[in-house]
């Protein structure tokens, strides 16, 4: 298809989904909805103001300010997701609906290292990640919680100490359930399993600041404002800008710390948590475009994402940081225009965007000439990087995209009515939904990506669809794939083609029938 025969085709596609879109007769209006609660309500109909989110399989997990957790199920099948509440152990959601599966609206009691039912105790879910089927929340009581939503049992990782048999009291050996290649002994790691819809705190909550020597995670004094979870561990940061590492596997791991022309492996057990970046000393300098060691570095990250031991920070001086945290070179693209790439060693640190004076626009530039103010970060493995960009100022921003790949790579944009698609070069940045204003906002209904208002506080990407956490009342979703999508927005019974490049809000206006609607949001 030539490329003005698929504007067409977009352009005819996204009219029809106008004229098929759900009356105004259907629902409300925008300004009657409903604050979520633990019974199943339409989202279209709830006021959220989003914290983090997180895209759980085909279904999105929000934490918002009242300090609760919420599950909205936009996969189009039902689902039973695990919820403990009186004698009830599941709550049951059709498409399009959503409800809140962890906290109570308040902050106490706080988790504690013994399971206990996620709605009985009181969380300030600043960030959330998964790894294995278990959910790792970044609480602002200064702990890591894990939460388990699947309906069977998980396995976590903790190093028990006394205070856990104190409030374990007689029960502690059917709490943990001993394994002869993890310990046997409080003091020692062992695996503690986690019930359906029960939460547990694993690190945290202790009186030892983190150093470069780990320490069980249970006696550290943390305060994590980020993370983000692989298959080798939990990276976090914390209010102080340090990033730390948290071993929840069941093997040890290996992380490097360069310290001035040498690198030494430090062993981190599991259970263990351990200072790997950003120690904050008087005498260290910023990440730059030449690498420096990580460990003697100063950030201000606001948030973090990890992939396979390449961790990515965004920070609030206004840059993109790389850290290497394997025990290998990486390789990676210089600047554009360079030919030969570039190398980070293990333990090292450098700026990949940011720093410059040039507006990030819908045509792409380097991203080290880029002036950005990121304040949320997500990863695609073909190897875009997407940023929440926040103008303080106007309370509004754009979604932008770096290409840090050792190839050119396209994505879809949709502006003012036309199709385009942009290719991006290894090592540049563009912009590819919101237009640094507040209106119009995304509604129910695919629409511009590039046309819309959005304050994208959190992002997260899963198969080709990105959902932002909007902070002008909304969770959307953006296509960011070359074919029609489907969404399931709200409790229509057909669902809709988002084209490439649209966005779409999931709430706020005004579509669906709360079936027991909670307080009304004012």
């Amino acid at each position: 298809m030539s490329p003005n025969s698929l504007k067409r085709a977009t352009g005819a596609l996204v009219l029809l989904l106008v004229l098929l879109s759900p009356s105004s007769g259907f629902g409300g209006s925008r300004s009657h909805r409903y604050y979520p609660s633990t019974s199943p309500q339409y989202s279209s109909q709830l006021e959220i103001e989003a914290v983090s989110l997180l895209f759980r399989n085909n279904n999105i997990l929000v934490s918002d300010t009242r300090h609760t957790i919420v599950f909205i199920n936009v996969s189009g099948l039902p689902e039973n997701v695990p919820q403990i509440e009186g004698n009830t152990l599941s709550v049951g959601l059709s498409s399009g609906q959503a409800a809140v599966v962890a906290g109570n609206t308040h902050t106490a009691p706080l988790p504690l290292e013994v399971p206990l039912p996620a709605l009985s105790v009181g969380i300030a879910p600043l960030s959330i990640s998964e790894s294995e089927g278990v959910l790792y929340i970044a609480d602002g009581s200064g702990r890591i919680d894990a939460l388990n939503l699947d309906n069977h049992t998980h396995d976590i990782i903790v190093i028990p100490d006394s205070k856990i048999r104190l409030n374990a009291g007689a029960h502690i050996s059917k709490l943990l359930k001993r394994s002869p290649t993890l310990g046997k002994l409080l003091g020692m790691v062992t695996t503690l399993p986690l019930d359906p819809g029960k939460i547990s705190v694993i690190a945290g909550g202790g009186r030892i600041p983190p150093t470069t020597v780990p320490v069980d995670a249970l006696r550290a004094r943390i305060s994590p404002i980020g993370l983000s979870s692989d298959t080798e561990g939990i990276y976090m940061v914390g209010e102080t800008g340090h990033i730390l590492y948290l071993n929840n596997t069941p093997t040890p791991h290996e992380i490097p710390i360069r310290e001035g022309a040498s690198t030494r492996i430090v062993r981190v057990r599991p259970g263990e948590i351990f200072l790997v970046a950003s120690r904050g000393e008087e005498h260290d300098l910023r990440p730059g475009t030449d690498p420096v060691p990580a460990i003697s570095s100063t950030m201000n990250p606001t948030t973090i994402i990890a992939s396979e031991g390449r961790i990515f920070t965004a920070d609030q001086d206004g840059n993109i940081d790389m850290i290497n945290l394997t025990t290998h070179p990486m390789t990676f693209p210089g600047a554009p225009g360079e030919s030969a790439p570039r190398t980070l060693e293990p333990g090292m640190v450098l700026r990949i965007a940011g720093g410059g004076t040039h507006f990030v626009g819908f045509s792409p530039l380097p991203a080290l000439d880029a002036m950005i103010r990121p304040h949320s970060l997500t990863y695609d493995s073909r190897g875009f990087l997407y940023i929440g960009d926040i103008e303080e100022t106007s309370q509004a921003g754009r979604v932008l995209a770096i290409n840090v790949s050792d190839k050119p790579l396209s994505l879809p944009l949709m502006r003012h009515g036309a199709f385009r698609k942009l290719s991006v070069s290894p090592g540049e940045i563009v912009a590819i939904a919101g237009n640094s204003r507040r209106r119009p906002l995304a509604t129910t209904t695919p629409s511009p990506a590039g046309d819309a208002g959005i304050e994208p506080i959190q992002l997260s990407y899963r198969n080709g669809l990105l959902a932002i956490g909007n902070l002008l009342g909304s969770v959307d979703l953006v296509n960011l794939t070359f074919r029609n999508r489907r969404a399931f927005p709200n409790d229509v019974h057909a669902s809709l083609l988002l084209p490439p490049g649209t966005i779409l809000s999931l709430m706020g206006n005004g579509f669906g029938s709360s079936q027991k609607p909670s307080d009304e949001a004012n």
